[in-house]
C-alpha cells in the first residue's frame, strides 16, 4: 500500500508555537490491544516496518508511545479525508 496523508497532527504546548504534521492512519482492528485503535505513521516511518510512535483511538483522543499527551500540551487530529 501507498503511504498518503489521512490527517494532521497539531501538537501545541504552552510558551512554544503549535507542531503540525501529516500522518495515515492504519485500522489495527476493534480486537487491537493496546492503546488506539488506528496506529499513525509518518511519511518516513511508514516503510520502515517501525512500530507506529502515534496511535488513536476511534474517539480522536491521541497517545505519544503509548502515553497520554503531558498536561501542558494538547494533541489534535484534524481528518484530511473531508
Amino acid at each position: 500500500m501507498k503511504w498518503f496523508a489521512t490527517h494532521r497532527i497539531i501538537q501545541a504546548r504552552q510558551l512554544r508555537p503549535a507542531e503540525t504534521f501529516e500522518v495515515m492512519a492504519l485500522d489495527l482492528g476493534a480486537d487491537h490491544l493496546g492503546r488506539g485503535r488506528y496506529a499513525l505513521y509518518t511519511q518516513s516511518q511508514w516503510g520502515a516496518e517501525a512500530v507506529p510512535e502515534w496511535t488513536m483511538d476511534s474517539d480522536g483522543r491521541i497517545w505519544y508511545k503509548d502515553q497520554a499527551p503531558p498536561e501542558n500540551a494538547a494533541v489534535t487530529a484534524e481528518s484530511l479525508l473531508g
